[in-house]
């Protein structure tokens, strides 16, 4: 069950973030929907025994790696212009 809070907790996050782009985030809400998509959810696992569907696995997992990605590039990228300015300045200006 917590795959199902964790995809209705990205639902929510995809909804706002994308909110906040001006023009994209009208569109995205029109799309989205997702209280629409959070209330079939609900419904489908409010009966005991419902079990998650695979889609509901690797959407969740998507968005965890989506995540992962937003926080490891930056650190490559800072590694990356460090070491270029390491290198520039340790050549010789003549």
């Amino acid at each position: 069950r917590k795959v199902i809070i964790a995809r209705m907790v990205f639902n929510s996050a995809i909804d706002m973030l994308s909110g906040t782009v001006p023009v994209l985030g009208d569109l995205v809400d029109f799309a989205w929907k997702a209280n629409v998509r959070n209330l079939g959810l609900l419904e489908r696992h409010a009966q005991p025994g419902v079990p998650p569907t695979q889609s509901d696995y690797v959407f969740v997992a998507i968005c965890v790696a989506v995540l992962v990605l937003l926080a490891v590039i930056p650190l490559v990228l800072m590694i990356w212009v460090f070491s270029a300015i390491s290198e520039l300045s340790s050549v010789r200006w003549t």
